[in-house]
């Protein structure tokens, strides 16, 4: 196919989510009318009156609607085409089990539902029923546009970046071998030398964000092998600022770790790097947890901060509470807040990070940092929802410029909620400069592209192991 048309993941999605539209109505409607031909003698009691007091197609319209919103809340719609058969079945039983065991629980009454010997088998069926129906369209949606891939249709718009050899030695075995049916090269990036007679070399990063803003570029190619760690930087702080998938052609120990995925038979395999996010139910489980957990603590610190006030104002003249500007989520700036553990007018010098034997530290001061008590006021910005309990560490805007210019893709750390505890502190602690800094950084980006609600429980248990043993510093 001579003149493919350019699709995007977002076009992608709309496809799925537009499948389901169609195909949701269809269980939607067997499910309501069964649930009346079953439990029709509930309906007009209890939660249960919900179905039957409006007219059906409103029923079945809510119905819609609450089916398509549990997909988008597990993110079904954030996902794009670089996945399989398998992993599409597997979201969709889990969807649909979630979805259908909330919706019995609405309608019978959390206590209720244990009540009725007929309800259980009846969700069964309703699951059963809703996995098949739902599950069917998905694949072949899947199956048709891979085969749209496959014939040259359809493909994504991909730029080739690394140094002009590399380059163009991968053009020529793909010309030649046919790799990455899914790509159309629009352009490349040369990191060496712009000396070609090339009509489509991006000749900036300027360019290639203009791009990338622009929706023109879906995926980047990054094929120099002797791994040009400050364009990679570059080129991975594009990708991820504007959510493209970045590939690398992957090496022995790339493929030992585990990282190199192979979409096509005939296609390279590839360390894939894509931008990753909680799904908005785990946002909302951790906001909960967020909530609940800052409440507790709030209660419990409530009895020890009459003496945490006592000892503070008894050992150095000036105010109970540190508070000081941080950089927050997408570069917002918030008020934090910490009991003081330092003389007053500490940094009557400029700006200046805390060593381990700081002379500006007072002695209660030290106490505190070794138990990680100054950090305990700062449950009022988790409350308030400017911070987390776990994420990145909240940085001064004048080290995060110091960080930055260093190591430009670091800036990834603003993409989530600062947190009170992080990878970074777990794995590496406090920093006393720049470069250690940026050593912790490492850890809280890490953590950012594997985060989950277990990785934050299994942060927060060890946290909570250190405080225990006084181990803070």
């Amino acid at each position: 196919m001579k003149n493919p048309r350019h699709i995007t993941n977002r076009k992608i999605i709309l496809i799925f989510f537009l499948v389901d539209l169609i195909f949701v109505i269809v269980p939607a409607l067997i499910s309501f009318y069964q649930f009346k031909q079953s439990f029709g003698d509930l309906i007009g009691s209890g939660p249960a009156r919900t179905f039957g007091n409006f007219k059906p197609y409103v029923d079945i319209s809510i119905l819609v609607v609450y089916w398509l919103s549990i997909f988008y809340l597990f993110g079904h719609y954030t996902r794009n085409i670089n996945q399989s058969v398998w992993r599409i079945l597997r979201s969709t039983i889990q969807e649909v089990i979630v979805g259908n065991l909330v919706l019995f629980i609405v309608v019978f009454g959390p206590l209720k539902v244990f009540e009725y010997s007929d309800s259980w088998p009846a969700f069964l069926t309703f699951t059963l029923q809703f996995i098949l129906i739902i599950s069917i369209p998905r694949i072949i949606t899947y199956i048709v546009i891979n085969k749209l891939f496959d014939k040259g249709y359809i493909k994504f718009n991909t730029v080739v970046a690394g140094r002009q050899g590399a380059v163009e030695q991968f053009m020529k075995e793909f010309n030649h071998a046919g790799y990455l049916r899914k790509h159309r090269f629009t352009g490349v990036m040369y990191s060496d030398t712009t000396n070609t007679d090339r009509k489509d070399v991006i000749g900036s990063f300027e360019e290639l964000k203009h791009l990338a803003s622009s929706g023109e570029i879906d995926e980047v190619i990054f094929v120099d092998k002797e791994n040009n760690l400050g364009e990679l930087r570059d080129i991975i702080t594009v990708c991820k600022r504007y959510n493209i998938t970045l590939n690398m052609p992957g090496g022995l120990n790339d493929i030992l770790k585990g990282q190199v995925q192979i979409s096509d038979i005939d296609s390279p395999p590839f360390v894939v790097i894509h931008s990753r996010s909680l799904s908005l139910v785990q946002c909302w489980v951790k906001r909960i947890m967020d909530i609940i957990f800052s409440i507790i603590g709030i209660v419990v610190i409530l009895p020890i901060v009459p003496f945490m006030i006592y000892r503070i104002r008894k050992s150095s003249p000036g105010p109970v509470f540190f508070v000081q500007e941080r950089v927050g989520k997408s570069g917002k700036p918030f008020m934090m807040y910490k009991f003081r553990t330092m003389y007053v007018d500490a940094e009557k010098n400029g700006p200046a990070l805390s060593s381990s034997n700081d002379a500006r530290v007072t002695s209660v001061g030290r106490w505190m940092r070794r138990w990680r008590l100054d950090e305990l006021p700062q449950l009022i910005n988790v409350l308030s929802g400017k911070m987390s309990l776990v994420g990145p560490r909240p940085e001064r805007q004048f080290y995060l410029q110091k960080i930055l210019d260093e190591v430009p893709c670091y800036s990834l750390i603003l993409k989530v909620k600062p947190g009170i505890t992080s990878l970074g502190m777990v794995k590496f602690g406090y920093a006393e400069n720049v470069d250690q800094m940026i050593q912790r950084l490492r850890y809280d980006v890490l953590y950012i592209e594997n985060q989950s609600l277990l990785l934050d429980l299994k942060i927060l248990f060890y946290t909570l192991g250190t405080l225990l043993k006084g181990e803070g510093k």
